[in-house]
């Protein structure tokens, strides 16, 4: 009789120890996972609302537009030039926030179609340059309060018709590879007289 009821009380404690340890593997696995999760979710929070935004006057003169040098449809060497400038700037920010930053996305959009260029310091798109510099010329990651003025050239036979990219969208993104929600967005629209994309 003392062994059965021993019996009883070292199956609960065994039952109870059993729970414990489950509940103690569970917690392991679940909640550096939420950990995570909740880590990465918040990760652009600091970057969502304009980091990088569009200058719109900038030595009173309007950048964020297209220019076409158009080639001789009839010649089927020529080539059509089309030129999309863009001004992008930062605002100050706390040193911790801008190291975390490896680039910018910049997504053109029209009505059929969109392009997206990647604007970081590692890997250079030959189509991009900045406003002045010679075609194929280095170009930077802007810095905390800079403003730069890049140029996205297409070059396509002149017997082609290509849409016009209407609007342009920027997009953070870190260098853990996270790409933030859209930062700012304008209306691309065709350059005024006398502003020259070179």
């Amino acid at each position: 009789m003392n062994k059965r009821g021993m019996s009883e009380i070292v199956s609960t404690v065994l039952i109870i120890l059993l729970t414990i340890a489950g509940v103690a593997l569970v917690a392991s696995i679940i909640v550096p996972y939420v950990n995570n999760k909740l880590s990465s979710g918040s990760e652009c929070v600091a970057y969502n609302t304009g980091y990088f935004e569009f200058e719109d006057d900038l030595d009173n003169s309007n950048y964020n537009c297209y220019q076409t040098i158009a080639g001789d449809p009839l010649d089927p060497t020529s080539q059509t030039i089309r030129r999309y400038g863009f001004s992008i700037k930062t605002g100050e920010s706390e040193e911790l926030i801008s190291e975390k930053v490896a680039g910018l996305n910049l997504i053109f959009t029209g009505d059929v179609s969109s392009t997206t260029l990647n604007i970081n310091n590692s890997q250079k798109d030959v189509r991009v340059k900045e406003l002045g510099s010679i075609a194929g010329a280095d170009y930077s990651l802007l810095s905390d309060g800079e403003t730069i003025t890049y140029v996205y050239t297409e070059v396509f036979p002149a017997s082609e018709s290509r849409q016009i990219y209407n609007r342009a969208d920027t997009y953070v993104v870190l260098k853990s590879g996270k790409v933030c929600d859209i930062s700012d967005s304008i209306p691309i629209k065709q350059c005024l007289p006398g502003t020259t994309l070179t």
